[in-house]
């Protein structure tokens, strides 16, 4: 790592890319504006130095938006390169990269970091106006993206060099750095973050047509996910729920696929909205591009929605996703009025036999007849000018933000940690019915036993009152109706016991609950591993190709004691051939990390 970090400050020219002299607000999303370099005399000591600053850094973190979403898929299960994809591509895909791969390359990542050690060590905070230190939101946000950042490089590499103070010089830059796991780094980053929870979100208005409260990263968000990761489930809970509390997050019927009748002749589509549209409630971070058609964007529409696609949905998902059973009822009625199959949250299909794409679409593209990524597509703007290299589209089709963080993210990780902690139950009323006060009321859905008084367990507010369960806006809204199979199987054990009937004197045997705590513990298990189940497979439904799969994946696996088994198992299935060779390669925990 040490010559890395020489050949990283050749490359900055023993300087760090300066975010603090923007002419105008429209080029703060440029990743290629002419800026004046950080000297190790300047300070940070005005809130404009601070507002320039954040947002330099974050046109930075737009770099990251490609492997974000490669790494971060490719290496999961849903999403697979194809044979005309680059070879640096297909290397991530087949988990074979080589030294030469593009994205083995973590200049940009400690990049982002260097400018956000920078920021840190210049700012002062202590400046005050009207007795509020005016600096601290700033400060905090750029720890966040720091963490947010080393998180991601984590990931992807399964260590890092841990660097806090800026690289500014070749004597600095020939330092050796401390290398961490990610189990240290995860403590190291919730050490740094937790004085910040709580501090004032940014909002700046609307930069560039984007409304810049969603271009930050909730500290709550990035905390629960560390917390999540090291098995600390009270604690990654409790951060969730204050992200939900604090923002309002609900998750409604309104962002849901619904068939309109049970013919099934035609349909009705908002849950798309809840991605696509910069005006959603549901959206909480993205990554941000300029409106300006010839600067950098990412290359998932080109990669994806192509006659020669790149990456594309696997087969095991995509049929999986064909086959599971929607339960139908109208609007505003009480009982199941039809069993269908399909989720919608991936493409609706006709009983007629045409389709409508969702996350995907089964139709093709010109000559291509396969299936294709879709989400990327309807996510993307029109650039007003040809592009030679997707030439099917008429036109150039780029994104304009790439989402990071939804409302239904936060609930699915919410219900992750809570059914870890010992309320399987509750956890499965966030899939099936919506945390609100009244399936909180019902004890057949919520037993008395798991209502333990916890703050993340509260959703009692009127607040919560429309939240539906997140199954619902694919699989129909009857899923957690009466006759509903989409239940928790009951694991409970009993024993048979024989009693003398006090009328006839005569034995008769009796069914009771088991009292040993042997066989209830391994019930309540049962129940956690059957719930975890479905978790992981509507993140699945919910978030597919957004990016999180492998992280998802990995942290399931954890729970379990099966990592990288449970992971290896999963990716593997995507193989027709060599999927057993694959399969055992990938026991090897240093095969899913880029070295």
């Amino acid at each position: 790592m040490k010559t890395f970090i020489k050949n990283y400050m050749k490359a900055v020219g023993v300087v760090c890319a300066c975010m603090a002299a923007f002419p105008a607000c429209t080029d703060m999303m440029e990743t290629d504006s002419t800026t004046v370099g950080f000297e190790e005399d300047n300070r940070l000591d005005s809130p404009n130095d601070s507002l320039y600053s954040v947002l330099g850094i974050l046109s930075q973190v737009q770099r990251l938006g490609d492997r974000y979403v490669l790494l971060g898929e490719l290496r999961g299960d849903l999403m697979e390169a194809t044979a005309d994809a680059n070879v640096d591509i297909q290397e991530i895909s087949n988990f074979s990269v080589s030294s030469g791969n593009e994205y083995a390359s973590f200049y940009d990542y400690y990049n982002v970091i260097n400018n956000c050690n920078y920021a840190i060590a210049k700012m002062d905070t202590n400046i005050v106006f009207y007795e509020d230190k005016v600096m601290i939101p700033e400060y905090a946000q750029i720890k966040v993206i720091r963490a947010w950042t080393y998180w991601q490089l984590g990931l992807a590499t399964g260590q890092v060099s841990w660097i806090e103070e800026p690289v500014l010089s070749l004597e600095s830059a020939l330092k050796n750095y401390p290398q961490k796991n990610l189990e240290d780094l995860a403590q190291l980053l919730i050490d740094d973050l937790t004085p910040y929870v709580g501090a004032r979100a940014l909002d700046y208005g609307t930069i560039d047509n984007f409304d810049s409260r969603k271009m930050f990263f909730p500290v709550d968000m990035v905390l629960g996910d560390l917390y999540l990761f090291l098995g600390r489930y009270a604690d990654a809970a409790t951060a969730y729920y204050r992200l939900i509390d604090k923002r309002k997050l609900t998750l409604t019927s309104s962002y849901g696929n619904y068939w309109n009748n049970t013919a099934r002749t035609s349909a009705s589509g908002g849950w798309m909205s809840a991605y696509v549209n910069v005006g959603s409630n549901e959206l909480l971070s993205s990554l941000v591009y300029s409106s300006r058609p010839d600067s950098y964007h990412p290359q998932l529409v080109r990669w994806s929605y192509n006659e020669v696609p790149s990456i594309v949905p696997t087969v095991s998902f995509t049929d999986w996703m064909s086959r599971v059973t929607h339960y139908y009822a109208a609007e505003n009625t009480t009982r199941i009025q039809g069993f269908f199959t399909g989720d919608l949250r991936g493409q609706f299909e006709f009983p007629n036999g045409t389709t409508s794409s969702v996350s995907y679409s089964t139709n093709g593209l010109g000559d291509y007849k396969g299936v294709l990524i879709d989400k990327f597509y309807s996510l993307s703007v029109s650039g007003g000018v040809e592009d030679p290299e997707n030439e099917i589209l008429g036109g150039l089709r780029y994104v304009r933000n790439l989402p990071v963080y939804r409302a239904s993210q936060v609930y699915l990780r919410l219900a992750e940690a809570i059914n870890r902690y010992g309320r399987p139950a509750t956890a499965f009323a966030i899939l099936a019915y919506g945390l609100n006060k009244t399936t909180l009321a019902n004890a057949s859905r919520i037993p008395v036993s798991e209502r333990t008084g916890e703050m993340f367990l509260d959703f009692t507010s009127d607040t919560y009152d429309n939240n539906v369960g997140t199954a619902t806006r694919g699989r129909g809204r009857a899923i957690g109706y009466t006759g509903s199979d989409y239940l928790i199987p009951d694991y409970t054990p009993y024993d048979i016991v024989t009693e003398t009937d006090e009328e006839t004197g005569e034995e008769v045997e009796r069914k009771v609950i088991s009292t040993d705590p042997v066989r209830l513990a391994a019930a309540k298990a049962d129940s956690i591993e059957y719930v975890e189940n479905c978790i992981i497979d509507e993140m699945a439904a919910e978030t597919a190709f957004e990016g999180s799969r492998f992280f998802d994946l990995m942290r399931i696996a954890r729970h379990r004691g099966q990592w990288p088994a449970y992971a290896a198992e999963k990716v593997a299935a995507r193989f027709e051939d060599g999927k057993g060779d694959l399969q055992v390669r990938l026991m090897d925990e240093d095969a899913w990390f880029l070295k």
